[in-house]
């Protein structure tokens, strides 16, 4: 029988032939004088065992079947019929893909392939009888191979002499194999283009599987828990760090609810289950790219707490195949938060204290300044009420003791001095009064716009006895435009009137007084001018301050309670107004009192 008939009928042992060469798919066959290494003459192949031309390679404990950097392909020929065996090796003479030849593995029945596979597991394909020892004993290497072994790479090209035995189309459905071929197709050029495609389909397998175990070794090696789920929930894949940090291993076939129950998926700091619906698997099953933050593991001896990322997987047709889920132990992450928050709420708690020691010291510190200025209040009262309350008292001694003796004169002067020292304890009342209003919030204005002429005048006609006794000349001359300040009347009145009298007071005798009213676009000032000593720095800058003393003194005995001029910046910032002094020791005193400018009055 002609087992490998060539197109041209030609025999493959005929020197002038000369096999195929495919220079792109690497396809080369030897020369004539190229040496094929068979097996001696002499020695008779074991029918049950098989052979080899060739050592046998060192096995790889953990990845048997991935060979790719071997130096030959392994191709094993499992056939009773020893013809076979020899004109395969024949008509593959000097073959090599990819730079690398062929070795050769001979077995003559299902048993003896069987036990050469487990010593050869990296063998790259394998031309298989169906009919040998028994009829299906092919078929059932084929189903060693793949279910035994587990091994899905080796390409298997089913040869058979009575294709009825072993239908075409049944082998195919039924058992895993990549080609079917009657050994009376098999021409040596049908046999080199079948072995390519075999060689060039295992070699893409091999690369698929070693990339496929690279990621894998990746995955294994990085410090985050990685895991796959298939498209029902359950879980595919998870890699030594996620089995690590769930506790425990793959559970098949479980849905996501049933994954949250035995790994003990918590909602952070409690102890309820972690919501199905938010679960990472199932929002990227669903779609979506998530991330979170809240979910715990609750081991039996500690809590992880987890922060998770998880995205869909397509196929080429975009449907979602399978989720993606990474996760990491964020313990040092959340204790370091904790830490911060405590920090924060320590320097708080610091900074609480703090603020309330500083208050404390400042309402301390005011108090202290309170009690003092109680205790000033307390003496300058006595003292200034004293003096009047004496001379009032002094004068009534002397109208009662001379009543029947003193002229109607006599008594009209007492009652004069009497009047003087009441009017001076009316003052000082009225001052104290005045502060105690300012300071509780009291003191009740009624802004409106207001004429600073008329205003001015009717100050200046209570001060016309005063100024003439000292021989002092005011200089006032009124504006012809009117001018219009926002102001309380009352208050503006009580204002001018301090700093006039102050002006008459301070001045020396024969020293003229100058009054000005002048405006600017947004307000209304008036200037009061004295020739008198002047202030010195120190005393400008305590010269609105309650119960100030300056070195100036008044330059005819008159009396000073040391509140006018701190009732007059209170009342004039009330009103949104300005009060300042300009004055050079030994050149008199200016102070300038400036309230907002209003409308003008409609005529």
């Amino acid at each position: 029988m002609t087992i490998f008939p060539n197109q041209d009928n030609k025999s493959t042992s005929d020197p002038n032939h000369l096999p195929l060469t495919e220079d792109d798919d690497e396809l080369n066959l030897a020369d004539e004088d190229e040496v094929l290494v068979f097996a001696e003459e002499n020695s008779k192949p074991d029918r049950n065992l098989g052979g080899s031309s060739t050592a046998t390679m060192e096995e790889d404990s953990q990845s048997p079947f991935l060979k790719l950097t071997t130096t030959t392909w392994k191709i094993m020929i499992v056939d009773d019929d020893p013809d076979v065996h020899a004109v395969t090796q024949l008509a593959l003479r000097g073959f090599t893909f990819q730079h690398k030849p062929l070795t050769f593995f001979s077995a003559y029945s299902g048993q003896a392939a069987k036990e050469l596979l487990t010593r050869h597991p990296d063998t790259a394909l394998i031309l298989l009888d169906v009919i040998m020892e028994k009829n299906d004993s092919g078929l059932e290497v084929v189903k060693y191979i793949r279910e035994i072994l587990q091994n899905n790479l080796i390409r298997i090209i089913l040869r058979t002499g009575q294709p009825g035995d072993a239908p075409e189309e049944s082998v195919i459905l039924n058992y895993d194999i990549n080609d079917y071929k009657l050994k009376t197709e098999l021409t040596q050029r049908n046999l080199f283009i079948t072995l390519v495609a075999g060689l060039r389909a295992y070699q893409d397998l091999v690369t698929l599987e070693l990339n496929k175990r690279f990621a894998k070794q990746i995955l294994e090696a990085i410090p985050v828990g990685v895991a796959v789920h298939n498209v029902d929930g359950s879980m595919h894949y998870a890699n030594k760090r996620a089995i690590q940090l769930l506790g425990q291993g793959i559970i098949p076939n479980a849905p996501p609810a049933k994954l949250i129950e035995v790994y003990q998926l918590c909602l952070a700091g409690t102890q309820q289950p972690y919501p199905n619906d938010r679960a990472p698997a199932v929002l990227a099953l669903q779609g979506q790219t998530a991330s979170a933050d809240d979910l715990e593991v609750h081991q039996p001896t500690k809590i992880i707490p987890l922060e998770t990322w998880s995205t869909p997987v397509y196929d080429e047709h975009g449907q979602i195949i399978q989720a993606i889920v990474a996760f990491q132990d964020i313990t040092e992450r959340k204790q370091a938060e904790q830490d911060r928050i405590r920090l924060a709420q320590e320097q708080e708690a610091k900074n609480v204290a703090w603020r309330y020691t500083h208050e404390i010291e400042a309402k301390n510190a005011a108090l202290e300044k309170l009690n003092q200025e109680i205790n000033e209040f307390m003496g300058i009262a006595a003292h200034d009420l004293k003096n009047p309350l004496s001379g009032i008292r002094g004068a009534a001694e002397l109208i009662q003791a001379d009543l029947e003796t003193l002229s109607k004169a006599d008594i009209s002067e007492y009652m004069g001095l009497i009047h003087q020292a009441a009017q001076r304890m009316f003052q000082l009342i009225a001052n104290l009064l005045d502060v105690n209003a300012i300071e509780s919030g009291k003191f009740n204005f009624k802004l409106a716009a207001v004429e600073m002429s008329p205003l001015v005048q009717t100050v200046l006609n209570n001060y016309l006895k005063p100024a003439q006794a000292k021989n002092i000349e005011v200089h006032w001359n009124a504006p012809l435009t009117p001018l219009i300040a926002w102001l309380d009347k009352n208050t503006g009145e009580q204002i001018l009137d301090n700093l006039i009298s102050n002006a008459i007071k301070y001045s020396p005798v024969s020293k003229p007084i100058y009054i000005r009213l002048l405006q600017t676009e947004q307000t209304v000032c008036c200037e009061i001018q004295d020739e008198g000593p002047g202030l010195s720095e120190k005393d400008q800058q305590k010269l609105f301050g309650k119960f100030a003393k300056l070195t100036a003194q008044p330059t005819a005995g008159e009396h000073s309670t040391g509140l006018g001029l701190f009732i007059v910046k209170r009342l004039v910032t009330a009103m949104n107004g300005r009060v300042w002094c300009e004055s050079e020791l030994g050149k008199g005193t200016c102070f300038i009192v400036e309230f907002p400018k209003s409308q003008p009055v409609a005529t």
